[in-house]
This record gives structure tokens, sequence and C-alpha cells, in this order.
């Protein structure tokens, strides 16, 4: 299985290894990775033995350590766990629920934003949750697809919408760093064109110039689009599988 697409794009390269932990009582430290926290308690793996422990039994750095990692994500226990295989986007799946969606995105420490549940009752996540990391200096907003059953089966993300004076600079820099990632997870891509010019884009259109297939068979297309005066790269995976267009 390769890497899927979030664990190199997205997470702080802190959070992909282990690291070491010391408890109070103990002066020798042990490595192991973060899979959960709270207030009261957290669990860690070391190897595969997953390993339980009051706040308080660490050490106080580690402590310390805990309490930054939970001012940075507002106070919400984070899955910190490996992505199931065939993730789509960290630990969502295609086929999950619209539930299981939000619970997940509210526990991810990729994402922040979101909205209260009252609102998204009337408005739904599309737009509400974005990237922690950035390519290209740009953050990006998540929208999602779903089958007439509710269930998840496109992961779309739009860049920070650029006006037209931005197209040829910061948006291609975004392009071509997002272009690199991609080929690096999922090899060379079945389609391969220029970055797309802005002449050939129409309002509520999207341009794509990459296509890769995913080793658990989904599509991931990379391009540009245009919504009325604003500007995004876009990247889409999903559960549908494209058929390439153009080849370089």
């Amino acid at each position: 299985m390769k890497t899927p697409l979030i664990l190199l794009l997205l997470v702080p390269y802190s959070l992909l290894k282990a690291r070491e932990w010391r408890l109070i009582d103990s002066k020798k430290p042990f490595e192991a990775d973060l899979v959960t926290f709270d207030d009261k308690q957290v669990t860690l793996k070391r190897g595969e033995k997953t390993l339980t422990f009051d706040i308080e039994e660490l050490h106080t750095d580690d402590q310390a350590w805990l309490k930054e990692k939970d001012a940075e994500h507002n106070g919400v226990e984070k899955d910190f766990s490996p992505p199931p295989e065939g993730a789509a986007f960290g630990h969502l799946e295609f086929g999950d629920s619209k539930a299981t969606v939000i619970k997940k995105l509210k526990r991810s420490p990729l994402v922040e934003g979101g909205a209260a549940d009252i609102m998204v009752a009337r408005i739904g996540i599309n737009g509400t949750y974005r990237t922690k990391n950035k390519l290209g200096g740009l953050p990006s907003d998540l929208f999602f697809d779903w089958t007439k059953a509710g269930n998840l089966r496109e992961i779309t993300f739009r860049s920070k919408p650029l006006t037209i004076e931005s197209y040829d600079e910061v948006m291609k820099a975004c392009w071509i760093e997002t272009n690199q990632v991609l080929s690096q997870l999922h090899g060379r891509p079945m389609q391969n064109a220029p970055y797309p010019d802005s002449d050939e884009l129409k309002d509520g259109h999207i341009l794509c110039s990459h296509l890769w297939r995913s080793s658990e068979g989904y599509s991931v297309l990379l391009g540009t689009g245009q919504e009325r005066n604003n500007y995004s790269v876009i990247v889409r995976i999903t559960s549908k599988k494209f058929q390439p267009v153009l080849t370089r």
C-alpha cells in the first residue's frame, strides 16, 4: 500500500514518527506512537502493544507537550492512529455516512475549522473544514460528494481562491508542488498535461491536467477551476474510475 495522500501532503512530520516518552517514576525513556489523548488519559502504541496511561503518570515534559497539542486542536481529542488501508483522506473512507465523516473530521489532526452542529444541519460541511498545512503557501477547503444513500464517494480540495492576477505565479506554484507530491505517491500519471491556460476556464468549470489511479483503484485528479472571479487549484479524490483524456 502506498502512503495515503494526506500523510505526505498534510501531516506535520512530528506526528508521523514515534517520540520518546518517560513515566514520572522512571528515568528510562521509551519510544512509542501517540494514538489518542484527552484530559485524563493518553494511549500510545509501542510495536504491537497498545499502552494507556493516566496523564499524571507521565513526566512533566510529556504532560506539557500534550497540553500544547491539546491547545493546538482546541481541546478536541484527536486520532493519531494510522489511517485504514484504502482510506480516501486521513481516516475518511469511501462509503462512510455523513455522520461518520463529521465525527472523523472533528477528531482529525489534519484539518481545522468546521461549524456548530446546528449550522451543519442547515448548511452542511462543504467549505467549513480546511487543511492545516499548505501547498505552495495555500491552504485548501474541503468539499464532499455523496451517493443517493448519503455515503461518501468523493472529496475535493480547493485551494484558497485568488484573482486572475495570481493565476500564473502563486497558483501555478501551488499546482507544481501538488503535482510533485501526487507523483511521489502514485507514480507516473495516466494523464499529464501542462498547466491549464486561464483563458480556457469558464465560470463553474474545472480543467483537469493530471490523473492518477491509486493502488486501491480510485482516481486522483489535479487541475484548476474558476468560480466567478475566483480561481483555485483543485484536487479530486473520487471512487469513480476516470479515464485519461490528454496525455503527454
